[in-house]
């Protein structure tokens, strides 16, 4: 089910346009955001949960996941351009090495060109100089805070002969224009891992909702949105929320997941760690 609750998203366009072209809110769309989020102006949704690629190309534990092919590259440039976007604040998952890599290729762009070539154009995008030899100098934005969601039960990537366990993740916090706390909450969030069954890099829906609940809002944003974890916080909380997921599968288990909510169900949806039926919504049948 992805009907969305009738309220629509409308971006920045000709007013002619605005009547035909607009987004179904509470849903999730089977689709790259950088197709669409080019289209908005800045501060057009309250808040941003973003967990991008880490750029591990890791082999997950679970047979049905496999290697993570799209996990190639932490894209600072595409997180650097989300950020305009959130009117109260942007939450950006990552690792602490991430935060080392201070040169990234941007996609679609030639070599001697002066700044990237997005798949649009728009303001959210930021204009970086080239050098000669097609390398993007991009220097991630410093966070106001960085926040540590501490894994109880978990960690174990990583080079595990030479390397401290990484039983934690990190969260990059970015104030927004009309930023405002409830309360000023803690830094280190202690959630237990949630199992990665649907998604080889699960987050708790607690963990996000925990994250949510610090702010009176009305929609979020998740450009990034894998199995559908920050959609289903929302909707515990009767908030509003937009995602993009590219990948078709972990799309399927989203529906399916999300269903379950609106099912009256708790089968997977704040059990930690979630058993999905994974079969059941790589087949589609949770948008039924």
């Amino acid at each position: 089910m992805n009907e969305g609750c009738g309220r629509k998203i409308v971006p920045h366009l000709t007013l002619a346009s605005r009547d035909r072209e607009y987004y179904s809110c509470c849903t999730i769309i089977n689709d790259d955001h950088r197709d669409h989020l080019w289209r908005f102006d800045a501060k057009s949704f309250d808040l941003i949960i973003a967990d991008p690629p880490y750029g591990k190309r890791f082999m997950a534990f679970q047979e049905h996941h496999g290697r993570a092919d799209w996990d190639d590259e932490f894209t600072s440039f595409e997180v650097t351009a989300l950020l305009g976007l959130a009117r109260v604040g942007s939450y950006i998952f990552c690792e602490w090495d991430n935060l080392w890599k201070y040169e990234a290729r941007a996609p679609m762009f030639e070599p001697g060109m002066d700044k990237i070539n997005t798949r649009g154009e728009s303001d959210m995008y930021p204009v970086l100089s080239v050098a000669p030899d097609g390398v993007v100098v991009n220097n991630l934005p410093k966070p106001k805070s960085a926040l540590v969601w501490h894994k109880l039960g978990g960690g174990g990537q990583g080079d595990t002969a030479h390397e401290h366990t990484r039983n934690y993740e990190m969260v990059l916090f970015y104030p927004g224009p009309e930023h405002k706390f409830k309360k000023r909450p803690r830094s280190v969030l202690r959630h237990k891992a949630p199992g990665n069954n649907a998604h080889p890099t699960m987050k708790p829906v607690g963990l996000i909702q925990e994250i949510l609940g610090w702010y009176d809002f009305e929609t979020v944003l998740d450009p990034f949105m894998g199995s559908g974890t920050t959609a289903m916080a929302a909707k515990k909380l009767g908030k509003h929320f937009l995602g993009f997921e590219a990948s078709e599968k972990y799309f399927n288990r989203a529906i399916f997941r999300i269903a379950q909510i609106d099912k009256g169900t708790n089968a997977g949806v704040c059990a930690e760690p979630l058993l999905l039926d994974v079969a059941a919504a790589d087949s589609g049948n949770g948008a039924q």
